[in-house]
């Protein structure tokens, strides 16, 4: 909105309207997440937290890779360009490794990336307004999100009851939230 008034005021003989819009696609339904985790090597019954983008400025994926590396009970898949903060942690700490798909993702290998997840993890510096691909994603293959406050993904999120939102850079607010989600509905 105030990008909009401030266009607005700058073009007032155009009319503005602020549309919180993103697509989404369709997905088949024929495959299912036990495929999806097997053809990724992830053990059946294991908890699993996708962080799929880009990687772009306003992305906060230290959190993230902060809150999980201590986690036993959350296989992280790390997918896409975002991958390359990895090469900032010691991975052979981390409690379990995470699954790590750097770079360009084909989309049959999206497709399995989300498949496996039980949550998409989106995690933004503060006041990030513009769209989330991964939210809108998250949403076509119908899992919830756990994403930081102070976005327009979290708005999104809290009025469509999406998932859950937590502190923005915060690690433990985070890890929070993954503790509060109901990962056996999830898992469906």
């Amino acid at each position: 909105d105030s990008w909009t008034a401030g266009i607005r005021k700058s073009l007032p003989s155009i009319t503005i309207e602020h549309l919180p819009l993103a697509g989404i696609r369709p997905i088949a339904r024929d495959s299912r997440k036990e495929d999806a985790r097997r053809t990724l090597g992830i053990k059946a019954g294991q908890s699993v937290a996708l962080l799929f983008g880009t990687g772009h400025c306003d992305q906060d994926p230290t959190t993230v890779l902060e809150a999980l590396h201590e986690r036993s009970d959350w296989q992280l898949i790390v997918a896409g360009s975002v991958a390359r903060y990895l090469k900032q942690q010691d991975i052979e700490k981390w409690r379990i490794h995470p699954l790590v798909i750097e770079g360009f993702v084909e989309a049959s290998v999206r497709d399995c990336a989300y498949r496996a997840a039980d949550v998409v993890l989106l995690s933004f510096r503060p006041n990030h307004g513009r769209n989330s691909g991964t939210l809108m994603d998250a949403i076509s293959y119908g899992r919830p999100v756990i994403v930081s406050d102070r976005s327009s993904a979290s708005d999104l999120v809290r009025q469509w009851g999406l998932g859950g939102v937590f502190a923005c850079g915060s690690p433990a607010k985070l890890c929070e939230a993954l503790d509060e989600l109901d990962v056996d509905a999830s898992r469906l």
